[in-house]
């Protein structure tokens, strides 16, 4: 997705934007003048942080940022510690190599503040590509503001418009009950497959 793209699904986020703002202040009637200015100033904060977020697709320049997202996502959600040097080198990869996947990130205030890594595998029931969907972080200041959404509407997006492309699909640990309720929401559906591995490399 080019940055026309990118510029005409911002213009789309700050008209729903601010059409929901206008919309929750026609009720407003119901609160007290305090309890009014406190609203407006909290909803109005928010609005304008969502317009400032860009999402764009990442660079080399952005592979220290994204490995330590990585690193605090494996800290948090399964407890475990990654090597620093392979997983900046492991990154690095992706970033220089289109043949492995790419990266998008969302930035705010200067920096990267949210990523999703996109890898590939072939299909040949269907004669496409399915886009795996991982890495996925949103730094714990910027949660809870729509990043993750923005980040998965985006790629996927850009994935309904090519021809090769047959779906997304990502996986998630069984533990991460709150990480399945988001993607149910955006209408991601239980697949009817298990996961099994042998992983030469982490040990858990």
């Amino acid at each position: 997705m080019d940055e026309r793209s990118g510029t005409t699904h911002f213009s789309k986020v700050v008209d729903i934007s601010l059409a929901w703002l206008h919309k929750a202040n026609r009720c407003l009637s119901e609160l007290t003048p305090l309890e009014n200015a406190s609203f407006l100033e909290i909803t109005q904060r928010e609005v304008l942080i969502r317009m400032a977020i860009r999402i764009r697709r990442a660079t080399v320049a952005d592979a220290e940022r994204i490995a330590e997202h990585n690193a605090a996502m494996a800290r948090e959600t399964e407890d475990l510690e990654l090597d620093r040097q392979r997983l900046r080198r492991g990154v690095e990869a992706v970033l220089n190599d289109p043949a492995k996947g790419f990266c998008t990130v969302a930035e705010a205030d200067g920096r990267v503040v949210g990523q999703m890594m996109v890898t590939f595998e072939w299909s040949d029931w269907r004669n496409a590509t399915f886009w795996w969907l991982q890495s996925v972080y949103v730094a714990p200041e910027y949660r809870r503001r729509g990043i993750y959404r923005r980040l998965y509407q985006h790629v996927l997006d850009e994935a309904k418009s090519r021809k090769d492309i047959c779906g997304v699909r990502l996986y998630v640990s069984k533990e991460n009950v709150a990480a399945q309720q988001v993607y149910e929401r955006l209408g991601l559906e239980q697949a009817h497959y298990e996961m099994y591995e042998i992983d030469f490399v982490l040990e858990r």
